[in-house]
């Protein structure tokens, strides 16, 4: 009975012990964190430098395939530029000859064409950039006045003139925008349909300034 009496609260306690626990349970340790998803900065520069240097190649052979293309879709020239007379926006007359010993870049657009429009600005600062090499705006259509508003809108500081059908037929220009170098020799020094940026300039008119 002694014995009884003795484990009996032993027991008693236990349990009490063990219904405090289930009721007012200890709060547990966190699990350490996964640190997998946690980038160092040095991981992330690397994967940066990696994504800028792929972009810097696509950039190159975009460049590179729209050169060719338009090389490609250039028309068959004589290899003498065909001299032509044109007025530019005050009604001036404007002949190739004017610019004989230099040479001259011939941008024949529309103001509709959106290729136009966009290499509008890479043919400005090419003209800014090289006075020596004079840049003409060979316009397909448009008045004056509303050459004038274009000109402004895109940026085109260089000379804009009203091309006709007897230079475009003679020059073969069949698409828009189409672009001719012709070197101070008044020879056709290369010939581009369609887009032509900065890089495309200064890779066709290279060593023809003197």
């Amino acid at each position: 009975m002694l014995r009884g009496r003795i484990g009996s609260p032993e027991k008693s306690h236990g349990c009490y012990t063990r219904a405090v626990s289930a009721a007012h349970p200890q709060p547990s340790s966190p699990p350490p964190a996964d640190r997998t998803d946690i980038d160092p900065p040095a991981s992330t520069g690397r994967r940066l430098l990696r994504l800028l240097r792929e972009l810097a190649i696509f950039a190159v052979l975009a460049l590179v395939a729209l050169g060719v293309a338009g090389r490609l879709r250039a028309p068959d020239l004589p290899p003498e530029a065909p001299g032509f007379t044109l007025l530019d926006l005050d009604g001036a007359p404007v002949r190739l000859a004017d610019y004989a010993g230099r040479p001259v870049v011939l941008n024949f657009w529309a103001t509709w064409c959106m290729p136009c429009r966009l290499e509008a600005p890479s043919f400005d600062a090419f003209a800014r950039a090289n006075p020596d090499i004079p840049v003409l705006g060979i316009a397909a259509d448009g008045t004056p006045d509303a050459l004038r508003v274009a000109a402004d809108e895109l940026g085109m500081s260089y000379r804009i003139l009203r091309g006709d059908r007897v230079t475009q037929e003679a020059y073969g220009v069949t698409v828009y925008p189409t672009t001719v170098v012709v070197d101070s020799d008044g020879r056709v020094a290369t010939s581009h349909v369609g887009l032509m940026l900065g890089p495309h300039l200064w890779l066709a008119t290279r060593g023809l300034a003197r």
